[in-house]
């Protein structure tokens, strides 16, 4: 479950322009004469619109033409640390933290009492699953900032990393008490129930969170998924196997995920549905010793007659 959180834009919008404002006017103070101040104020003019226009195509969806746009918008003014920011913001989306890591640490370098750049090195570094430099960062951030919503989420997800459930409840319940309508805390609240074969608490949460109509199509999937991960703890496993069905349409599977889906269906008694899905993790994964074996029994001449055989949960 992909649940790291990116810094609120408007936020980050509205110092970017503050930002522009108190450097024009330092630019229009400091230049010294006509032609520099001229050539300095074309630069900034330039920089700006190159980064709306990232914008406008991060919009329409467009990241890869958002990213070249603001690199250029960064190469223009490269003293313009708002615009850094949202460049680092769209690498890390691009899925490409490293590239990220050096302008992130630039930017921490020039203001090392900002909390954001040190928040989103941490998540770099936690997607590079480099997890004790994340700790380090998201432990200063909090110092500088201790109700920050977006590093109180990743210091939640590095506890259940040290396999510390309850500090992370602990944090997700106190950004809950805050922002009682966001999903990702109560989505990872969720998730460690389940974790810890508490289904029956999970099951209330995730359907309390998939009847809100804000949910995005990422938000909306993981709810799913773990609400058919939580009817399998209880054995529902007609529940288990449509629910896990419609999740798998919306979310990026993994060989593990592909068998769970498989194994409700087989509990379900619908080998045709598990079969496909143990065809679907042996393709992710040829050696996957559990989706091998469901296939090999799903082969066989007595499974027509509908009789099922114990089969393993899983080899991962």
């Amino acid at each position: 479950m992909k649940l790291l959180p990116r810094i609120g834009e408007s936020l980050r919008r509205a110092r970017f322009s503050a930002c522009v404002q108190i450097v024009c006017a330092l630019g229009a103070t400091q230049c010294g004469g006509c032609a520099n101040r001229n050539n300095w104020f074309a630069k900034t003019d330039a920089a700006q619109r190159l980064a709306q226009e990232a914008r406008q195509a991060e919009d329409r969806g467009d990241l890869a033409q958002a990213q070249h746009l603001m690199t250029a918008a960064v190469k223009t003014n490269p003293g313009d640390c708002e615009t850094r920011l949202e460049l680092c913001d769209l690498l890390i989306d691009q899925g490409s933290p490293e590239a990220a890591c050096d302008h992130l640490k630039r930017i921490i370098t020039q203001n090392p009492d900002d909390p954001r750049p040190m928040i989103r090195l941490a998540q770099a570094q936690y997607l590079r699953r480099d997890l004790s430099a994340a700790t380090t960062l998201i432990d200063k951030a909090l110092k500088l900032d201790p109700g920050n919503i977006d590093a109180l989420l990743l210091r939640g997800q590095l506890y259940e990393h040290a396999q510390d459930d309850d500090a992370a409840l602990a944090i997700y319940y106190r950004v809950l008490q805050v922002n009682p309508d966001r999903a990702e805390p109560e989505l990872r609240v969720a998730a460690i129930h389940l974790r810890n074969n508490r289904a029956r608490q999970a099951d209330p949460l995730l359907r309390s969170v998939l009847e809100r109509p804000e949910l995005n199509v990422p938000q909306k999937a993981d709810a799913e998924w773990l609400l058919g991960l939580a009817y399998a703890q209880e054995h529902r496993w007609t529940d288990a196997a449509q629910t896990l069905a419609t999740a798998s349409a919306r979310r990026e599977m993994t060989p593990v995920d592909w068998y769970q889906l498989a194994y409700a269906r087989y509990q379900a008694q619908d080998f045709d549905g598990a079969r496909e899905a143990a065809d679907l993790t042996l393709e992710a994964d040829p050696r996957h010793s559990a989706a091998l074996a469901m296939r090999h029994m799903l082969n066989r001449p007595s499974m027509a007659g509908g009789t099922t055989v114990a089969m393993p949960v899983s080899d991962r």
